[in-house]
């Protein structure tokens, strides 16, 4: 039986962008954060922004005002990741927003399941979905959980 190659970490990420954009409520985007072929020079052309972050996740996320940091590795190279990407998906996590690893649409899918069953989920569901005046009665309800 021929082994099916692996897919290469842009085909996993294009797929998985496709997938969180065709889910209502997320809205999810590239980041850009490798060097971009220059034509003129035959070299890779880096952002040396002031402002931009080496070591950021692959693909960002909205999803009821939470943020979501995504980063795609190919399954063979799930655990590779420099102390730059560790920090980051770390940091995203202690400020409040989900971080995790992904080697393809399925974990993404078990992740943002496992995400809009959990507490802060519902919460966040019911606020973004709930006329406003519905705010209070609910602050009522977090506060005595």
């Amino acid at each position: 039986m021929v082994k099916k190659p692996e897919p290469k970490e842009k085909e996993i990420e294009r797929g998985i962008l496709q997938w969180l954009n065709m889910q209502p409520g997320i809205l999810a985007w590239k980041i850009q954060n490798t060097g971009i072929p220059d034509p003129r020079t035959g070299k890779l052309r880096t952002n040396n922004s002031p402002f931009s972050m080496k070591g950021m996740a692959d693909i960002q996320a909205i999803w009821c005002g939470l943020h979501i940091s995504i980063e795609v590795k190919r399954p063979s190279r799930r655990s590779v990741l420099s102390d730059l990407q560790k920090k980051y998906l770390e940091d995203i996590h202690n400020m409040g927003g989900v971080s995790f690893v992904a080697t393809s649409i399925e974990e993404v899918q078990k992740h943002l399941k496992e995400l809009q069953t959990s507490t802060k989920g519902k919460l966040l569901w019911i606020l973004f979905n709930r006329p406003s005046f519905e705010l209070e009665n609910l602050l009522k309800l977090y506060e005595k959980s």
